[in-house]
């Protein structure tokens, strides 16, 4: 049920969420990666994306955190973007080809719905 004031625009078919683990200083043609991929949303007409940036985390290529003394961090940002299989292989095709570093992850969704209020 839609709620009153809110509309449905249109069901995702096949709808799945990409999630793309970074770094805020990683780059990818000498632009930061975050804002590489984000202009390659709009490009491509996807529905847009999330970006979270975080205060925290640990992987392979070391710990990041924030600390309140530190002028210059380098933290971890998670990006976002949820639409159709179709569009977001689109996606994952130019991330598989340009990014050098970080982890991308592809799942499945339930239910996602297209709302407008």
């Amino acid at each position: 049920m839609v709620g009153e004031g809110v509309r449905l625009v249109r069901k995702i078919e096949e709808p799945v969420k990409l999630k793309v683990y970074l770094l805020e200083g990683d780059k990818v043609d000498g632009v930061p990666a975050v804002d590489w991929i984000l202009e390659r949303v709009r490009e491509l007409g996807l529905r847009g994306a999330t970006v979270h940036r975080c205060f925290a985390g640990c992987g392979r290529r070391g710990r990041s955190e924030a600390r309140i003394l530190r002028t210059s961090m380098n933290l971890p940002v998670v990006v976002e973007v949820v639409d159709s299989r179709e569009k977001v292989e689109r996606l994952l095709e130019l991330l598989k080809e340009r990014l050098g570093v970080g982890v991308v992850t592809l799942e499945r969704l339930e239910v996602a719905y297209d709302l407008e209020g």
